[in-house]
C-alpha cells in the first residue's frame, strides 16, 4: 500500500484544501518530503490562517507575535545569547542558524498563509538588521492590513517595510521614531502608493522639508515638523474649503514665527477657552494658578480625552502617563527618579526635592479635573512590577487613595489591566472605575502562565456589574456562579469540571443568565468521559466537538457548546435553529 506522500499531487492538493492552518503546519513537520511539497504549493492552494494581528519587536531578543480572531496569541522568541527559538514554551536550539534569518523565515512562512486582511501589523525594528534587507521581497505579493505601525530611526528603515503592504487595504499608517526628538526626511516615503492612498497618517517624528502638497490629499493627517509658513497654512485652508476629502490636519510645530503674517491673511483670531489654554494660563503666575485651582470643576472646560494610559517601567523612566485627545493628539508625561525629572512631550524639568510619585499623582489629579466626558479606554500596565524599584510600587495605591479622597470615580467604557503575579494589582485598580460607565474589563499578563487567585477580585462591584470580561491570566478557583452574569466573557482557567460546565449550560438555557457569547480557555480538561455522560455524543466537526441545546422559552434560539480540542477552548454561543448543521442533534430543554 502506498504511503500518503506517494499519492498523486492532485490527491494531496485536495487533502490540503480540507485542512486548517495549524493542521498544515503540523503536517509540514512530519518529514522533509511533506515540508518541500507544502512549501512548493501555490499560495492559492494553502488555507487562510485568518490572523488579525502580526507584530515583530527587537530588544535584547527578537519577538514575533501573532494573534488570531479569538485573541489567541502565538509568540516566537529568538534569543541571540542562547541561539535558540522558543514557541509557546518549547525551546529549540538553532545550531549554526542566525536568529535573524530564522525569524525572517518564520515570518515569511506565516505571511504565506495569510490571505484575509489583517487588522494590525506592528514592526519595531529599532536594533534589527531587517531594515537593510526587507523580509517581504521574497513573497512576490503585498500584505493586506488595515493598520500599519512602524518604529524606525531612519527613512530607509520605514521604506524597508512600507512598500510591501497592499495600498488598497491599508487605511491608517503610524510612523514612530525610536526617539521623540528625531528629525527624519520623508521625500521617499511620500512617493509611495501607501502614503498616497492612506486614509490617515500619523507621523510622530519631526519630518524634514514637509510640503503641503504631499499631505493635502489625505483625509486625516498628523505630522510633526520644525515650522511652516503662513502661505502654506493659507493653502491648506483653501484645500479644506474646496475639497471634500481633507477632513482633519494636525501640524505639530516646534516653532512658528509667522503669526503676524497669518493675522494679515486671516484677520484676528478667536481665543478658545479649551483645557489646554487653561493649563497654559495657569502657568503665567501664582495668582492665575490659585484662581484656576480654586474653581469648581463645573466651570472648567472638558479635556475630552479618549484614552489614558498608565505604565510602570523598569528602565530609567519609571512612570509614563499618556493622554489621547479626541483628535488623536497625544500628551505624554514621563517621570524618572534619576535626577528627579519630569518630561512633558519630550521637554524635561527637575522637580527639586519633591517625591516623584507625589508629583505624578498631583499631575493626574489636575488633568482629571478637566476630564468630564467618558474615556473609551483606561490602560494600566504594571507588567514591570516585579523588576522595578520598590519605591514605585506605591503608585497604584496612591492613585486609589487619590480617588477616595476626591470621592469620585473615573468614567471609562473599557478598563485594561496588565499584571505580573498578584491579585492585588487588579483589586487596587478596579474600584477607581465608575460602575455606570464601565462596559468591559481586560486583565492579562505577558509572562504569568501559572495564574492568580480571584477570590477578592470577584467581590468587587466592578466585577459584579460589568457586561464583558476578558481574563487572560489563569483564574484560580473560579466558580461558575461568579461568571454567569456576564453578557460576554473570555476567561482562562487551568481546569474546569464537567459538572461546572453543565451548571453553566443549565444557567444559560434556563434564562437565568444574560450570556450572549463566552469562551473558556481550559489549559487541562480531563473530564471528556464525564461530559459525554452528561450531554451525550457530540457532533464532530474537524477538531471540535459540538453540542446543541434548546433554551427555555427561546423560540428558535439554540445554545451551542463548542469544544475545540486543538485550541483548548470551550465556546458557549447562541445560534438560530436554521444555522444548526445537518446531522447535529438539538437536545430539548430539560428543567432537571
Amino acid at each position: 500500500m502506498a504511503s500518503i506522500i506517494e499519492m498523486p499531487e492532485l490527491v494531496l492538493d485536495q487533502i490540503i484544501e480540507f485542512l486548517d492552518f495549524k493542521s498544515v503546519l503540523t503536517l509540514r513537520q512530519v518529514c522533509r518530503d511533506f515540508r518541500n511539497f507544502i512549501d512548493d504549493l501555490k499560495v492559492s492552494k494553502l488555507p487562510d490562517s485568518r490572523f488579525t494581528e502580526i507584530g515583530m519587536k527587537v530588544d535584547k531578543d527578537i519577538c514575533l507575535r501573532i494573534e488570531d480572531q479569538d485573541r489567541h496569541q502565538y509568540k516566537f522568541i529568538y534569543s541571540e545569547i542562547e541561539n535558540s527559538r522558543s514557541f509557546n514554551g518549547k525551546t529549540t536550539t538553532l545550531g549554526n542558524w542566525n536568529i535573524v534569518d530564522v525569524a525572517v523565515r518564520d515570518l515569511e512562512l506565516v505571511l504565506k498563509f495569510q490571505k484575509s486582511t489583517l487588522s494590525w501589523s506592528n514592526f519595531d525594528l529599532e536594533d534589527c538588521p531587517l531594515s537593510k534587507e526587507s523580509p517581504f521581497k521574497k513573497l512576490n505579493r503585498t500584505i493586506k492590513t488595515k493598520n500599519l505601525v512602524i518604529i524606525s530611526d531612519s527613512q530607509s528603515g520605514f521604506m524597508s517595510i512600507l512598500p510591501f503592504f497592499d495600498s488598497k487595504t491599508l487605511e491608517d499608517i503610524y510612523l514612530n521614531p525610536t526617539n521623540e526628538e528625531m528629525q527624519i526626511g520623508i521625500d521617499e516615503i511620500v512617493k509611495t502608493e501607501q502614503w498616497r492612498n492612506a486614509k490617515k497618517i500619523h507621523c510622530n517624528f519631526h519630518a524634514l522639508n514637509v510640503k503641503v502638497e504631499d499631505i493635502c490629499h489625505l483625509p486625516r493627517v498628523i505630522v510633526r515638523t520644525e515650522s511652516i509658513s503662513a502661505r502654506d497654512l493659507d493653502f491648506l485652508k483653501k484645500i479644506f474649503i474646496t475639497s471634500s476629502k481633507l477632513k482633519y490636519c494636525d501640524l505639530r510645530m516646534r516653532n512658528f514665527e509667522e503669526k503676524e503674517e497669518l493675522c494679515n491673511l486671516w484677520g484676528p483670531a478667536f481665543i478658545s477657552g479649551s483645557s489646554s489654554y487653561c493649563l497654559t494660563l495657569r502657568q503665567v503666575c501664582r495668582d492665575f494658578r490659585n484662581f484656576i485651582d480654586d474653581l469648581k470643576d463645573s466651570k472648567l472646560p472638558d479635556a475630552k480625552f479618549s484614552k489614558i494610559e498608565i505604565e510602570l517601567k523598569e528602565d530609567g523612566e519609571k512612570i509614563i502617563f499618556e493622554f489621547v485627545g479626541p483628535d488623536d493628539s497625544l500628551y505624554r508625561l514621563k517621570y524618572a527618579e534619576a535626577g528627579n525629572r519630569r518630561k512633558f512631550n519630550g521637554k524635561g524639568k527637575m522637580v527639586m526635592n519633591a517625591d516623584i510619585i507625589d508629583v505624578a499623582i498631583q499631575d493626574v489629579e489636575l488633568i482629571l479635573r478637566f476630564q468630564k466626558s467618558p474615556l473609551k479606554r483606561l490602560y494600566c500596565d504594571s507588567n514591570a512590577y516585579i523588576h522595578i524599584d520598590p519605591s514605585i510600587h506605591c503608585l497604584p495605591i496612591k492613585l486609589n487613595d487619590m480617588f477616595k479622597m476626591l470621592n469620585r470615580k473615573i468614567k471609562t467604557r473599557e478598563l485594561s489591566i496588565v499584571i505580573t503575579n498578584f491579585q492585588s494589582e487588579v483589586t487596587i485598580i478596579l474600584p477607581i472605575a465608575d460602575l455606570e460607565t464601565l462596559e468591559c474589563i481586560d486583565v492579562y499578563s505577558y509572562y504569568n502562565d501559572t495564574g492568580i487567585e480571584i477570590d477578592d477580585i470577584v467581590k468587587t462591584e466592578q466585577w459584579k456589574k460589568v457586561k464583558e470580561m476578558n481574563f487572560k491570566v489563569p483564574a484560580l478557583n473560579l466558580k461558575v456562579e461568579d461568571i454567569c452574569h456576564f453578557s460576554r466573557f473570555n476567561i482562562k482557567v487551568n481546569t474546569i469540571s464537567a459538572k461546572d460546565l453543565d451548571c453553566l449550560k443549565k444557567t444559560i438555557t434556563s434564562g437565568s443568565s444574560n450570556v450572549e457569547f463566552s469562551c473558556l480557555k481550559v489549559i487541562n480538561f480531563d473530564e471528556n468521559e464525564e461530559i459525554l455522560n452528561l450531554w451525550g455524543p457530540a457532533y464532530l466537526s474537524e477538531s471540535s466537538s459540538q453540542w446543541y441545546f434548546r433554551s427555555k422559552d427561546s423560540g428558535e434560539d439554540i445554545l451551542v457548546v463548542n469544544y475545540q480540542q486543538d485550541r483548548d477552548k470551550i465556546h458557549f454561543d447562541v445560534f438560530e435553529l436554521e444555522d444548526v448543521p445537518n446531522g447535529a442533534i438539538v437536545q430539548e430543554y430539560n428543567e432537571n
